[in-house]
């Protein structure tokens, strides 16, 4: 399996995507699946100023946070610590 690593960006309503893609998963008989949160510009403010603060660009904050690879439940289990609401999408194709 390889993967994508973290992907950020920030779309034109305001609303942030975080994510990653990893191919050729084993288990779903060697189909990709991508995981995409998004948040809320209020949200991502929240998840922000939750972080430690360290001078980096937002990305690479959740890169420090939430490793390169992205640990999807590491992530989610800090929005639920710090109340900080998000979408899940996930596609397998």
């Amino acid at each position: 399996m390889r993967t994508s690593g973290l992907q950020f960006s920030t779309r034109s309503d305001g609303f942030v995507d975080i994510g990653y893609e990893d191919y050729t998963v084993d288990i779903f008989d060697g189909m990709d699946v991508e995981v995409t949160y998004t948040l809320s510009k209020q949200d991502f403010s929240l998840l922000l100023n939750a972080l430690p603060a360290s001078g980096k660009s937002d990305k690479a904050r959740l890169i420090d946070a939430f490793t390169a690879d992205f640990d999807s439940d590491a992530f989610e289990t800090f929005c639920e610590a710090h109340g900080i609401e998000f979408k899940r999408h996930v596609w397998i194709g």
